[in-house]
């Protein structure tokens, strides 16, 4: 089971870093007005904050074989076929919503800085 929530973190991880390297990105790219590059960031954040919600209410819905996480685990550690596709959804549904909460906080942070900087920049 720790396996698989493990495998599970690094899929989510690796399109949240994705996503991240993105934003950092254009971030940087807007560095000369600093209070819109945070206001940018924040709200992409949030965007990606919602997708993560909104991936993680469909994660048990979705055919467990159809996923990054079936793929990763090896033959002799995946779950029986008849509770395949509750453990994987419900793994992978944590998992996304726990990426959504991170996010949020983080995209509140941006936020919360670009309010500082428009006031006192």
């Amino acid at each position: 089971m720790q396996k698989l929530q493990d495998l599970a973190w690094v899929s989510v991880a690796r399109g949240c870093g994705f996503a991240a390297l993105g934003i950092v990105t254009l971030m940087f790219a807007m560095s000369g007005h600093l209070a819109s590059a945070f206001k940018s960031g924040g709200i992409l954040t949030l965007i990606t904050s919602l997708v993560l919600q909104f991936r993680g209410w469909q994660a048990p819905k979705i055919p467990y074989k159809r996923t990054e996480l079936w793929l990763m685990l090896e033959p002799q550690h995946r779950p029986d076929d008849a509770l395949a596709q509750t453990v994987i959804g419900e793994t992978l549904k944590r998992t996304y919503l726990g990426f959504a909460l991170h996010s949020a906080l983080l995209a509140s942070c941006l936020f919360a800085l670009s309010l500082v900087l428009g006031l006192f920049g």
